[in-house]
């Protein structure tokens, strides 16, 4: 009944450590699709319920962007995962209502 779309491509938050900036280059093909099996390593090792997605920008100089539906009852720390995937933001779904962006905040150090 709810879930989130989460991609791993293109991180938009700095490594832990690094200084905060708004410059971050999009990423090559290989380097999105090792984040990509990153993060659907990560959803098998910690179980629950997710599918494959490809989402389409409004921009078509923009590629598609590869991540995973993640149903909310999987008891994933969608959070989390973000912030170590390093994305900006997610989106959050729940039947018969309008998609919310969630912005992720930056993890206090």
């Amino acid at each position: 009944e709810a879930g989130v779309f989460l991609s791993a491509f293109n991180p938009g938050l700095p490594a832990p450590g690094d200084a905060m900036t708004e410059m971050y280059p999009q990423l090559t093909p290989t380097e999105n699709a090792a984040r990509l099996e990153m993060l659907w390593g990560e959803l098998g090792q910690r179980g629950g319920r997710w599918f494959p997605h490809v989402g389409l920008p409004d921009d078509p100089a923009w590629p598609p962007e590869e991540g995973a539906f993640i149903l909310e009852d999987a008891n994933t720390d969608i959070l989390g995962l973000a912030r170590h995937l390093r994305q900006r933001a997610y989106t959050r779904i729940v039947r018969n209502q309008p998609a919310i962006l969630e912005l992720v905040p930056l993890a206090q150090e």
